[in-house]
């Protein structure tokens, strides 16, 4: 999409350089001898993938040897009640997902990654910066009308631990509890050379700091206590408080 800025290498490059010095053995003298090592199996080299452009698979994994206990694709895991984890997935309402939620944080704030970007990069592509020009906060309209809100206005969505602003977008399939706030945002334009990620990314909101996820041990960063209300002009960015909540 977009030519590599300086001297920017791929991931590959990166990893099989590091492990070099480091000393590691059975990595590769130059980073893209792994690309034909992966498909090896396939009898093809990456110059021929790169023709042929589609490897579909031959292999039936209905009856493959899947690396779980039973071998065979599993809907329960048992191994989660070794450590003392609900060993099927389930829904949970909101009110027990998050059973406290403060009064000075009455919403909830959710989020995802974007169908426009992917993750966090892309952000100074033009043709992907016009489908989302700028970080955008979905609430129900009822709930930002009681707070004085409108379709279109800048708030800041708030936690304990900081703050973000974006720009608000009515939803009126929004539960009335939750915001929807958008994932991974800095400006490359910024003049500031800041990139001013503290400005609207929600790392800005979340915390490292425990409760965390029990089954994967990360960050909470969906069904976070929060409350929104209008960025006035002049007001500081960011927030106080732990801002090394990461979005992977």
């Amino acid at each position: 999409m977009v030519d590599p800025p300086g001297e920017a290498r791929p991931d590959t490059w990166v990893f099989n350089e590091l492990a070099k010095r480091l000393g590691m053995p059975d990595f590769w003298e130059e980073d893209h001898e792994a690309l034909d090592a992966w498909i090896a199996p396939s009898g093809l080299t990456f110059e021929d993938l790169k023709d042929r452009r589609t490897l579909l698979p031959k292999k039936n994994y209905g009856n493959a040897n899947l690396r779980t206990p039973s071998g065979k694709v599993e809907i329960v895991a048992e191994p989660l009640a070794d450590l003392g984890l609900e060993i099927l997935p389930r829904w949970k309402e909101l009110g027990e997902a998050i059973p406290e939620i403060p009064e000075d944080y009455p919403l909830v704030f959710t989020n995802s990654k974007s169908e426009i970007f992917i993750g966090t990069s892309y952000k100074g592509v033009p043709a992907l910066r016009t489908m989302r020009p700028e970080p955008m906060v979905q609430m129900n309209p009822a709930t930002a009308r009681d707070l004085g809100l409108k379709d279109g206005d800048e708030v800041y969505i708030e936690t304990k631990t900081g703050r973000a602003k974006q720009r608000l977008v009515f939803d009126p399939d929004m539960d009335p509890r939750v915001v929807f706030v958008d994932f991974g945002w800095w400006f490359p334009e910024d003049p500031t050379g800041s990139l001013g990620w503290d400005t609207a990314n929600i790392n800005m909101m979340t915390s490292a700091e425990e409760p965390i996820d029990p089954a994967v041990g990360v960050m909470v960063l969906r069904g976070v206590p929060c409350r929104v209300y209008k960025a006035e002009p002049g007001l500081a960015e960011g927030g106080a408080g732990d801002r090394v909540g990461c979005e992977w």
